[in-house]
């Protein structure tokens, strides 16, 4: 028996409570799921899926797609700073094609301990599974992160 290996990715922006202009932010942000649920239809098991507040979720049965999928939200709500969970494991239940909701299973556990992880503590993207390796994952993104808030103004302008 083959098991399938997914990934969910919770995400969250950051402060949206103290945004002055969260109306206009939340449907920009809406715009860009869509976006995204076009670009990774392919990678999609389950869409882009606004959950609580401004929480959302999609889980991909692609899970090579999850870094460009974060790229494309971060790069797409900048300057708004986002956290993210990425959880890579099992589902325990059918997939909702609709919505990223109701579903359950590891999967989904680890990406909402990655999430709280995500938000109490850098970096801003965690990784976890109880597959070896997440840890050294988790500290390549805080040294990516690191690097990239580093440049200066005209550095980022350049790249």
């Amino acid at each position: 028996m083959v098991t399938l290996l997914y990934a969910a990715v919770i995400g969250d922006i950051v402060g949206s409570r103290k945004l002055p202009n969260r109306s206009d932010v939340q449907k920009d942000f809406l715009s860009l799921i869509k976006e995204a649920n076009h670009k990774f239809a392919s990678a999609i098991e389950s869409p882009f899926t606004v959950t609580i507040g401004d929480e959302f979720q999609v889980l991909l049965h692609d899970i090579q797609s999850v870094p460009a999928v974060i790229e494309l939200i971060t790069a797409g709500m900048e300057p708004i700073r986002l956290s993210f969970g990425i959880g890579i494991g099992t589902l325990s239940t059918e997939i909702n094609r609709e919505f990223a909701i109701g579903m359950d299973g590891p999967v989904f556990h680890w990406a909402r301990k990655a999430l709280e992880r995500a938000k109490r503590k850098k970096p801003s993207v965690v990784y976890l599974s109880d597959f070896p390796g997440t840890e050294m994952m988790n500290a390549l993104q805080y040294f990516m992160e690191t690097c990239q808030k580093g440049r200066s103004k005209r550095q980022k302008e350049i790249l």
